[in-house]
């Protein structure tokens, strides 16, 4: 519903109470499959995908920074999902949450040097290192 309030004078007081409903369904955020051919790290990708991936495989050269943060990762294999899962509370671990106002995002080397950052910022240091592992990865908002 959608409505709209004409207060003809000032007032000292202005009070609103909402009242909200949620669906607060759990879910599994690992209700996936992975294909049969990469569900170990490291893998190579089908070549056939190769034209589709390439946007999302395109890296930057490092920083000294993120060089160093991606030669401290293990290449031995491992299943994937717990590999990224790894990587994830990793990056949890030493990049404290921050509410950025600014627009844009850091890049990984000022997320890394801060050692805080938006989600955004978190995301893109991931996508970042997971790109640098050979893994394709996309940033969506």
């Amino acid at each position: 519903y959608i409505a709209r309030y004409v207060f003809p004078d000032k007032t000292d007081l202005f009070e609103i109470d909402v009242s909200l409903v949620c669906d607060m369904a759990v879910i599994n955020p690992f209700d996936f499959f992975v294909d049969e051919d990469a569900e170990t790290f490291p893998f190579e990708y089908d070549p056939s995908l190769a034209v589709d991936l390439a946007p999302f495989r395109r890296v930057d050269p490092p920083g000294p920074l993120l060089q160093a943060w991606l030669t401290s990762i293990s290449r031995e294999k491992e299943n994937t999902v717990n590999k990224l899962v790894a990587l994830n509370q990793r990056l949890q671990s030493e990049i404290t949450y921050a509410i950025r106002m600014e627009p844009g995002v850091q890049t990984p080397e000022e997320t890394l040097q801060l050692r805080r950052g938006s989600c955004r910022d978190s995301a893109w240091l991931m996508v970042h290192i997971c790109r640098n592992m050979g893994l394709a990865a996309r940033f969506v908002s």
